[in-house]
């Protein structure tokens, strides 16, 4: 958690630094807040935890003005929540592996598998990783069980692992 509020803290001076407001933490005024594709009120970011926070963007001038019009014109904060992020490798991972999408129903709790990306476990805040895969990129997935999740990464409490493979 405390990584994430250094991360959105340090993103939020980088974004007043580049509109000028040195040595300010305020966000220029009318700044588009997109949160999981969604545009909402300012007030409404504070209602987010910053544990449910994956993947924030800053997006500011051209970019901004491309993706949002003249309603991105004092730029754009993208938050990814968790639950969206999920949503979004579930989709992917799926999309890559008719397997991996059949098991997703038997997922009752996420945090009860292990996925391992390239060979290297992912324990914390794994979502950021999984939501930059795209199915094209995904050369195999392999699903194993919790017996040999314990053999292969000295893991108890996991029902299993998702074994995930890319292109390199």
């Amino acid at each position: 958690m405390k990584r994430l509020s250094l991360i959105f803290l340090s993103l939020i001076f980088g974004f007043c630094f580049a509109f000028g407001q040195k040595g300010s933490a305020k966000i220029p005024n009318n700044v588009l807040y997109i949160v999981d594709g969604h545009p909402v009120k300012s007030k409404q970011i504070n209602s987010i935890k910053p544990d449910d926070m994956v993947q924030v963007t800053v997006l500011k001038g051209e970019a901004s003005l491309a993706l949002y019009g003249k309603k991105g014109k004092n730029g754009t904060i993208l938050i990814t929540t968790r639950k969206a992020a999920i949503r979004i490798y579930h989709t992917n991972l799926s999309k890559a592996s008719p397997s991996y999408a059949e098991k997703l129903s038997e997922i009752k709790n996420e945090n009860d598998v292990l996925y391992v990306l390239n060979g290297k476990p992912l324990f914390e805040n794994y979502e950021g990783e999984l939501i930059k895969l795209k199915p094209e990129q995904i050369r195999e997935i392999i699903l194993i069980d919790s017996d040999m999740t314990k053999l292969r990464y000295e893991v108890v409490k996991k029902e299993g692992a998702v074994e995930i493979f890319t292109i390199l």
